[in-house]
């Protein structure tokens, strides 16, 4: 319990600052590649981010998505979070753009920490190499 950390990719990045919002026993929360207001951004959303949300949301529809995706916000729940947040960026992510991190970053109050990661592109929510995770990683290690 005293090393309990949330990680997320992508829309899992979103949910891990949503849950770091009402979890007090976490410790760190590391996000890589967040939306903002993925509701917002859907409707323009480059092909097969559409599907795909709609596929996890259960919307029948792409348009339904688009209506049942307003709440997919961050704007109400970031002033939340106690614990030490980390944000990892590419800062060319065509899926995510790297600004949603500026709005993410404006709301946290508790300690922040961004790390553009200059050139990289949405495959920074999957950090499978050392030049991806190591900001983060790194982070990890000096905050627990």
């Amino acid at each position: 319990p005293d090393r309990l950390v949330v990680i997320g990719g992508s829309l899992g990045a979103f949910y891990a600052l949503r849950t770091a919002a009402i979890s007090p026993r976490l410790k760190a929360c590391l996000a890589f590649a967040s939306p903002f207001d993925a509701g917002k951004g859907l409707p323009e959303s480059v092909a097969g981010i559409q599907e795909h949300f709609a596929h996890v949301i259960g919307a029948p529809t792409i348009k339904e998505s688009f209506i049942l995706a307003k709440p997919f916000h961050l704007r109400d729940v970031l002033g939340n979070i106690k614990c030490p947040v980390a944000l990892v960026h590419g800062t060319q992510d065509h899926i995510c753009d790297f600004t949603a991190s500026y709005q993410i970053a404006r709301r946290v109050n508790s300690p922040l920490s961004v790390f553009p990661l200059v050139g990289a592109d949405h495959e920074a929510s999957s950090p499978s190499t050392p030049a991806l995770a190591g900001p983060g990683v790194a982070w990890l290690r000096g905050v627990l």
